[in-house]
């Protein structure tokens, strides 16, 4: 069975019918663009500002350390060392101090806060 073109104009890609793309056909047929902030910011951080001596990357290390360290800012100290020494692993507590499991069925129309009692659910 042979699938009906719809007319396209231009540079369209050619479709069935009912909008779907025929073999061959894409609907973008230059690729995703090239453009990105992040390569841009680092190609700009290697230049050297006008009248200084050290890259934009130098002088905004320094500008960092010297907040960090001569203003005090605890949150960048912190910062400074979890980029060193990488961030320390993080636990969760799982132990429930034996306690049964709560039944999420009881939260249904009643009180979260108040005390389950779990003697009544049948044994498995």
């Amino acid at each position: 069975m042979e699938e009906e073109t719809c007319k396209t104009s231009g540079n369209k890609p050619k479709r069935d019918k009912k909008g779907r793309l025929l073999p061959g056909n894409t609907a973008n047929p230059d690729g995703r663009p090239s453009f990105s902030l992040v390569a841009l910011l680092k190609e700009e951080l290697q230049e050297i500002p006008e009248g200084e001596k050290e890259t934009y990357a130098q002088l905004l290390i320094k500008k960092y350390l010297n907040l960090a360290i001569f203003e005090g800012d605890a949150r960048l100290i912190i910062d400074i060392i979890n980029r060193i020494n990488g961030v320390p692993k993080q636990t969760i507590e799982t132990n429930s101090q034996n306690k049964p499991p709560i039944a999420l069925v009881e939260f249904i129309g009643g009180d979260p806060t108040e005390e389950r009692k779990f003697d009544n659910y049948p044994e498995k």
